[in-house]
């Protein structure tokens, strides 16, 4: 919600200006001037939903001025459990009455005010309701009943009468196409269109003329007559731009990417004509490069088009920088670069979004001329632009003399009266001035820092570190490190000293810290919000730099002057290594509101080196921003990676220096972006010297065999090895000698796979392994074309084969009963070939079964021309039985929780989950029942009406083996049991509701593994295993109490060796039975899971075969008299075993082969 309106700081701007605002409906990120509150008689409204909207949105008009403050004030809560949040229950009629009532009241407002600039917003602001307020009812409508709709429908037609008529206008074409549907009152023509958009079909263009339409539903009805121009498209059809290299070459800066039109296809080098645009920020100069077509097959890779191919959209071009001059010199200030494409009648620009790494991410600067040089920099939004600008101050040397930082430098015309070095901490607000010295003329300076000083300006971090994204889990990560930028101060010497006062203002604090990399807009005093007292130099609106007329016959885009921080005045901050803020505004000097002083950046070229220092137990480091200014560090002493190489077997080498204090002894964790996954590996060399650390990635041995590393982006760090005393350290990242950054990408191929070594954001070395996937199957398009080759086609013209491909959990595992399946037909000899689904090479199988990588050629031809198909997990949407052919749905577990249509409010990541199930199961030719219990349950739920062969589970007759006792002393030599302990295995299932994205789900830990080692260390070991659908990691746990044994393949072989099973809600409590040991049950959301998650098939409560547990205490006391607990419930337990188990005889997969060969 706030990530855009929120996303850079702006100044004493406004929302007429930045319209964005209207998007910050909420209050309790806001500051109000008590003045202005009581001035305004403002009171939320009482006894109603959304009462913020009537309150905020009239303020911001109402302020003559408001400063958004970009740093984080509140973190917000994720709801577990408990009643609905307001954002939840979007189905009430409650909620959507109030939400209609708030939005109205705002939109009258609007209309009813005075000051024209006020009323010209209205149009605006009922688009943004359209668009978000009033969107998520409309989207709904499909769940709703008939009296929600009903109401609806008279909310919006109030709404859409008083509304300006032109606010659908610039809507997208679907949205569009709903409020038509919705203001004509077509209920029934309304929710056909969103079924068709839920079930994510293409866009299908047409083209009349000059304009492209969407052929969405009722295009062209003659019944309903719906005008041509609901279907436009408009932001549809925007362009896609990205930089890939940007190098200095001849005196010019030659760049190459791609850059096409959405859902406008690049196919030949002829179907589109690419320009480059670079636009001046205050001038509005405008400059048009030419740009030449390349090839580039990287555009498909990332396209998320699966219909139409950007082979042909890379460009070329070369921007002098001479074309940057005005009036025949170069004068300071910043460029908004854009590529420009033209294709099939439709003109567009965008700004070049910059790669995460490589020339494109961190291109040069270049002189051109003594003091001036042109800086391609990366914004905080992650785009391109240049600035030139006149080097001021520069760093010709630095050491450590005692207790202080000493650094020398010039300074551009002589070091004046009153100049100071100005130590600002990047994320935060505290501000140092060290005063300067002059050092043998000609502008030389030094100043001395007080190391100490800045030890105790080094915040504490009581907010968990995030390694990856947004949405990742914290895991054990300390970034202790703290980053200075160094400004060179200069007195302006005003007249009034109320700027001054501002310094013991905590407010204008905050914004002081702003103010240094943001440009204040112009005209209006402060009122509403937090206060705006910034006296620095006024820069032009953006909004009226884009109105200025172009030059050299490219019109720049009125939009894209704001496209990171819209509305704002300036340049947004550029982001900078790894703080948030790090770089000035638009020209090289920026106002500090605090003291009224000129701030001037101090440049570090690449003539002079970096330095690490050593002090008091910290590591100092001066260091060069990816854009060259000088800036400081602190932070715990660690290694410094220097060099990278590959080995012809697919390991990565690294060396680097390892300074006095880093972790000894250490190992390098190699952790993933895009889960809480992570892999250690042994560091040698001495404290104080060298370190050399080698990582076999194309082999990587674990429970799951010899494997190499999954696919994605992998951070290296650094930590203390666990000990049989304690658990690991925590990590720290592992920072990249910039002098490497000329020899990098370092990349090696092994089995199909490339390993790429690069760095990401100028100084952090990431792994980034790719999949075994081919470059012809890569990407949204090649994927489409490769189903069409060797599905469809083989399909329809080729006969079944004698093969039998098998499928556990979609590619992850060689388990279950689709194992149990394949070791019968083996043990019988049958005359097949085996075929095994492989998702990203992680799956190690043995000589009877071939891989299949999933979402390769020959899996799609698995797919259609396997007489069998044997699966434990859902099958792809498109996929349709042949006749012939045979699948067998042998499901994964005996159901406890719902499942199917059996779920009463679907809560999955994929909110089509029962669409696909409804198109999947006529497919399947068996399905397995493990009992009489689950036989109706499977059929109602799937709503099957094929042939059931209740059979019992195939996966169980391992636990029936003859051999069971041989099989777990293997297992308990793998797994490397220590004698005499009782194994306690953990396997909690999945939380529906708790989830990074489709197929990616969190772990919810809520032991206190802690204490239960306290408690239980010396004679038990904790097995936890996560749910195949889990991607985080296990937390440590010292002294080897608690083992992840999650990466072992089969859980039935880590049932032999447990000797108490500890879950939640899992299937595997009937699997488990059949051991006859004890079970507990850890479930603390009880009634959240029961209740409102998914609900159960039985009285679980009262027929569990141990007992419900709801807290880490109770688990450790059951676990301590855990014999206790197996008398107690003796009488449960065998009632449980003989209403679920009774066909667990160790013969089910015998008989699924008997009924599966009797179909030939």
């Amino acid at each position: 919600m706030h990530r855009r309106p929120m996303g850079a700081t702006r100044l004493r701007t406004h929302v007429t200006r930045d319209h964005l605002l209207m998007y910050d409906r909420l209050v309790p990120n806001k500051v109000f001037r008590r003045r202005f509150w009581d001035e305004q008689a403002f009171r939320f409204p009482e006894g109603v939903l959304y009462e913020d909207i009537p309150v905020t949105l009239p303020a911001h008009f109402l302020a003559s001025a408001v400063d958004v403050i970009s740093e984080p004030v509140y973190y917000w809560r994720q709801r577990i459990g408990g009643a609905l949040s307001i954002t939840q229950r979007r189905t009430e009629i409650g909620a959507v009455t109030d939400r209609f009532a708030a939005v109205e009241t705002v939109s009258r407002f609007l209309g009813s005010r005075p000051e024209p600039e006020v009323r010209a917003c209205k149009r605006e602001y009922d688009e943004v309701a359209l668009r978000s307020d009033l969107r998520i009812f409309l989207n709904v409508l499909g769940e709703a009943d008939d009296e929600f709709r009903a109401r609806f429908v008279r909310l919006a037609h109030g709404f859409l009468e008083q509304a300006d008529r032109r606010a659908m206008n610039d809507l997208p074409a679907m949205m569009r196409l709903k409020w038509h549907l919705v203001g004509r009152g077509l209920m029934p023509e309304l929710l056909e269109v969103l079924d068709y958009e839920r079930r994510g079909l293409r866009v299908p263009v047409t083209r009349r003329l000059w304009r492209h339409y969407a052929r969405y539903p009722f295009w062209g009805d003659r019944r309903l007559r719906i005008p041509r121009q609901v279907f436009r498209l408009g932001e549809e059809l925007a362009a896609r731009a990205q930089l890939h290299e940007a190098e200095w070459r001849d005196g010019g800066l030659h760049i190459t990417g791609h850059a096409f039109i959405a859902n406008i296809g690049t196919r030949f080098p002829w179907s589109s004509v690419k320009v480059v645009g670079v636009r001046e920020t205050d001038s509005g100069a405008t400059r048009v490069i030419p740009a030449w077509t390349r090839r580039c097959p990287d555009a498909d890779d990332v396209s998320r088009d699966p219909h139409r191919s950007h082979v042909w959209s890379g460009f070329s071009a070369t921007i002098d920088p001479r074309r940057l001059r005005r009036g025949g010199r170069y004068a300071d200030g910043t460029w908004l670069v854009a590529a420009g494409v033209y294709d099939r009648g439709v003109l567009r620009r965008g700004a070049l979004a910059a790669p995460a790494s490589g020339s494109g991410a961190h291109a040069a600067w270049h002189y051109v001329a003594e003091d001036v040089r042109v800086i391609p920099l990366i914004t905080r939004g992650g785009t391109l632009r240049l600035r030139v600008e006149t080097v001021r101050a520069r760093v010709t040397g630095h050491r450590t003399a005692g207790d202080a930082m000493e650094i020398r430098g010039t300074i551009l015309g002589g070091v004046p009266d009153g100049a100071a070095i100005a130590v600002r901490r990047r994320a935060g607000t505290v501000l140092n001035r060290y005063p300067v010295a002059s050092d043998g003329g000609d502008g030389g300076f030094r100043v001395r820092i007080p190391l100490r000083e800045l030890i105790d300006d080094m915040p504490v971090h009581d907010v968990p570190v995030h390694d990856g994204g947004s949405d990742r889990l914290p895991g054990a990560a300390s970034d202790d490190e703290t980053g200075w930028r160094l400004d060179l101060s200069l007195p302006n010497h005003p007249e009034d000293d109320d700027a001054r006062a501002t310094a013991n203002d905590p407010a204008a604090a905050v914004i002081a810290k702003a103010a240094a990399n943001v440009r204040p807009t112009p005209d209006r005093p402060a009122a509403a919000g937090l206060p705006a007292e910034a006296n620095g130099a006024e820069a032009p609106d953006a909004a009226a730099a884009a109105d200025r007329p172009a030059a050299d016959g490219l019109a720049m885009p009125d939009d894209f002057a704001a496209a990171e921080a819209p509305g704002a005045a300036g340049d947004p901050a550029p982001a900078d290594e790894p703080a948030a803020v790090d770089e000035p505004a638009a020209d090289a000097s920026a106002a500090d509101t605090s003291a009224a002083d000129e701030l001037v950046r101090i440049v570090l070229d690449h003539d002079i080196a970096e330095g690490l220092y050593t002090y008091a137990g910290k590591e100092f480091v001066v260091y060069r921003s990816r854009h060259g200014y000088a800036g400081l560090k602190a932070r715990t002493p660690r290694p410094l990676l220097t060099e990278a190489a590959w080995t012809g077997d697919g390991t990565l080498v690294l060396t680097g220096d390892r300074p006095s204090g880093s972790p000894d002894p250490a190992e390098l964790v190699l952790r993933s972006h895009e889960r809480n996954e992570e892999h250690a590996f042994p560091m040698s060399g001495a404290d104080g010297g060298r370190f050399r650390a080698e990582l076999p990635l194309s082999r990587l041995r674990s429970l799951g065999g010899v494997l190499p590393l999954a696919s994605g982006r992998w951070d290296i760090r650094v930590r203390r090895p666990a000990s049989a005393a304690e658990p690991a350290g925590p990590s720290l990242a592992v920072p990249l000698d910039h002098a490497a950054l000329d020899r990098l990408p370092v990349e090696t191929a092994m089995h199909g796979r490339r390993y790429v070594f690069r760095e990401q954001g100028y100084d952090a070395p990431v792994v980034e392994v790719h999949s075994d996937l081919r470059a012809d199957e890569r990407g949204a398009y090649r994927q489409a074309r490769t189903r069409v080759r060797h599905y469809r086609a083989p399909r329809r013209l080729r006969p079944l084969r004698p093969a039998v491909l098998y499928d556990s959990y979609s590619g992850k595992q060689f388990s279950d009963s689709p194992r149990a399946v394949h070791e019968e037909l083996v043990r019988r000899d049958a005359d097949v070939e085996h075929l095994w689904v492989v998702r990203d090479a992680q799956v190690e199988l043995p000589e009877t079964a071939r891989p299949v990588r999933l979402w390769g050629a020959e899996w799609y031809e698995a797919m259609a021309r396997s007489q069998y198909i044997v699966t434990n997990a859902h099958l792809p949407e498109w996929f349709v039985r042949r006749p012939g052919q045979v699948v067998v749905q042998t499901w994964h577990g005996t159901p406890l929780k719902r499942i199917g249509f059996d779920i009463e409010d679907v809560q999955f990541a994929n909110a089509r989950y029962l669409e696909k199930v409804a198109k999947e199961t006529p497919s399947w030719s068996y399905l397995v029942s493990p009992n009489a219990f689950s036989t109706p349950i499977l059929r109602r739920a799937f709503r099957y009406e094929g042939e059931l062969i209740e059979t019992g589970y195939p996966r169980n007759d391992v636990l029936a083996s003859p051999d069971r006792h041989l099989l777990a002393e293997r297992v308990r030599e793998r797994l490397g049991l220590p004698p005499g302990k009782r194994a306690v295995l953990y396997a909690p299932t999945w939380r529906d509701d708790s989830y990074y994205g489709p197929g990616k789900y969190r772990l919810d830990m809520r032991l206190d593994l802690e204490r239960a080692a306290a408690e239980l260390g010396d004679d038990h070991v904790l097995l936890v295993r996560r749910h195949p659908n889990v991607v985080d990691t296990v937390p440590e746990v010292g002294g080897g109490f608690v083992r992840d044994v999650s990466a072992y393949p089969d859980i039935a072989e880590l049932f032999l060796v447990s000797d108490v099973l500890m879950t939640d809600y899992s299937s595997l409590m009937f699997d488990y039975a059949n051991t006859g040991r004890p079970m507990l049950f850890f479930t603390y959301d009880l009634e959240h899971y029961r209740d409102e998650l998914r609900g159960f098939y039985f009285d679980f409560e009262h027929e569990a075969p141990g007992p419900l547990l709801g807290s880490s205490d109770e688990v450790i006391e059951a676990l301590r008299s855990i014999d206790d607990v197996g008398r107690a419930y003796a009488a449960p337990y065998d009632r449980f075993t003989g209403r679920f188990c009774e066909l667990d005889d160790g013969k089910a997969a015998s008989r699924v082969v008997d009924r599966i060969l009797r179909s030939r």
